[in-house]
């Protein structure tokens, strides 16, 4: 995600003691441009310790290899990309790899994968989507949950950016080490643009389902003008052209899709723009979207995980449901600036620089231990 992956990598070359050598899985349907972004940030930081897996790698001879080692019921390999990434961390061994994003992306596959790997320590960033736990002994070896488990026995640590999470991976898993570290960045000032009443509904295209959940609850209010974040995790042509057609019809003169990757001062100053941001997926997703609307003053609503996650670091956000009790478009829209203050306060606090870089130090030093 080229809105947030960049900051990632500038503060973990820029603001720790440890080496790093950074491996990047591109799926995207424009690779070429991606890669050329993350080259010239990589050129820009002078930082030569990198590797794109992405369509110039090269996997035939890897093929036979991954399709033994990978149980054909069920973890088969999917996609070219998982073909890739597989075969890559099979020549991976005797090192240390700290993986960032969220697991089941990369396909059932990878828990088994990276539990054979010998020699090497590998830990977890959870960006959301914990795997759910099977106790039924027959189940497990049907569907080669057990896999699961044998990763996070074998895992150095697992890192949650949301104490959410790290409750859920404690009571499911019980890994070695749960910790919560949320990445470390410098909160951007806040960013104050002139607003009309518009609201924003995120946070990918991976949500979309939840967008027809929100999109029921406000379809009474016919003079909203909403917009639809899309700019990844789209899924198939007919499901998108079906949904655009579908949101057209309630909000034909005012409803726009956001379907551009942009960097992250223009991520910013878009979601700025508006006046309420809603995102209703149930799980740990869009931080980085939260904390732009923070920042930008925007009422926030959120649901399930992430909702409790804001909640319990002190911030003042609405729950999804609210949105069935609305009696006008007014509101929807209307916050106390008390809100606002008080939201820009707590979101600092809970992202001290200071603190949230001594947390990852720590993840450092437990991985790379001797």
């Amino acid at each position: 995600m080229i809105h947030l992956c960049p900051s990632i990598i500038k503060e973990t070359v820029q603001s720790t003691s440890f080496s790093h050598y950074f491996i990047l899985y591109l799926t995207d349907n424009n690779q070429g441009k991606t890669r050329l972004f993350y080259e010239e940030l990589f050129v820009s930081l002078k930082l030569s310790d990198y590797a794109f897996i992405d369509e110039s790698y090269e996997v035939k001879r890897f093929r036979l290899i991954i399709h033994n080692l990978i149980s054909p019921r069920v973890h088969r390999v999917t996609t070219i990309h998982q073909e890739r990434l597989y075969s890559y961390l099979l020549n991976f061994s005797g090192a240390t790899l700290l993986v960032h994003g969220e697991i089941s992306f990369y396909g059932d596959g990878i828990y088994e994968i990276l539990a054979s790997l010998r020699n090497t320590r590998f830990a977890w960033v959870c960006w959301g989507k914990i795997p759910d736990p099977v106790y039924s002994p027959w189940y497990k070896f049907l569907t080669l949950s057990y896999r699961k488990e044998l990763f996070f026995r074998r895992i150095s640590e697992v890192v949650c950016l949301t104490p959410e999470d790290k409750k859920r991976i404690e009571e499911r898993f019980h890994p070695s080490l749960v910790v919560h570290c949320p990445y470390k960045s410098r909160l951007p000032e806040s960013l104050f643009i002139k607003k009309s009443n518009k609201v924003l509904v995120g946070n990918s295209g991976h949500y979309l389902k939840s967008y027809y959940g929100i999109i029921g609850k406000l379809s009474r209010f016919k003079d909203l003008d909403i917009t639809f974040m899309l700019p990844y995790g789209n899924p198939d042509k007919s499901s998108l052209a079906a949904f655009k057609d579908y949101t057209l019809s309630i909000w034909p003169y005012s409803s726009h899709f956001w379907e551009d990757v942009v960097d992250f001062d223009e991520y910013r100053r878009r979601i700025s723009s508006f006046s309420v941001y809603i995102c209703g997926a149930e799980r740990q997703t869009g931080i980085g979207a939260v904390k732009s609307s923070v920042l930008g003053g925007l009422k926030v609503y959120l649901n399930g995980n992430n909702y409790n996650n804001f909640r319990e670091m002190g911030l003042s956000v609405h729950e999804i449901k609210e949105l069935d009790t609305l009696e006008s478009p007014g509101d929807l829209f209307y916050e106390e600036d008390a809100v606002f203050d008080n939201n820009r306060r707590a979101l600092a606090s809970f992202y001290d620089y200071e603190r949230t870089s001594q947390a990852w130090e720590f993840v450092y030093s437990h991985l790379f231990k001797s």
